[in-house]
């Protein structure tokens, strides 16, 4: 990833800045991902899946048996979708070109991880907040 500052992103109507990180499992947490063959072709359709949906990947790194990536989403995309897209996506396009994955109906478990990523804390914005309104309200 790049080091430099996060940057806030100018929209048609507005600023944001939505960051996350995802995690996902295979199913049954099993070692599909063992082989650096297999790796490649999952970062490739995860990839595939992120440019298709307009989902920004600043990391990607696939482990034999979970994924973590962390995304920049527009804002009139959730967490959700973002993910169960690349989750979706990838699983269509590994299990095509494994020919022993294309009988196992899911690749990856139902369950999944998600944290927002900021840069800055929550004190920070309660303080921006406060301060805010009362220089301008008193």
């Amino acid at each position: 990833m790049d080091r430099k500052k996060l940057k806030v992103r100018a929209y048609s109507h507005g600023l944001a800045q939505n960051l996350y990180h995802f995690e996902w499992c295979t199913k049954y947490r099993d070692d599909r991902f063992g082989s650096v063959m297999r790796r490649k072709l999952c970062e490739f359709a995860i990839n595939y899946a992120a440019k298709k949906w307009g989902i920004v990947i600043r990391v990607l790194r696939v482990l034999p048996e979970h994924v973590h990536v962390f995304v920049e989403l527009k804002p009139s995309m959730s967490p959700s979708k973002a993910l169960n897209l690349l989750k979706g996506i990838s699983s269509r396009i590994v299990r095509r070109n494994i020919p022993h994955l294309r009988e196992d109906e899911h690749l990856w478990s139902p369950g999944w991880f998600i944290r927002s990523v900021g840069s800055v804390t929550a004190d920070t914005i309660d303080y921006y907040i406060s301060q805010s309104s009362k220089n301008q309200y008193g």
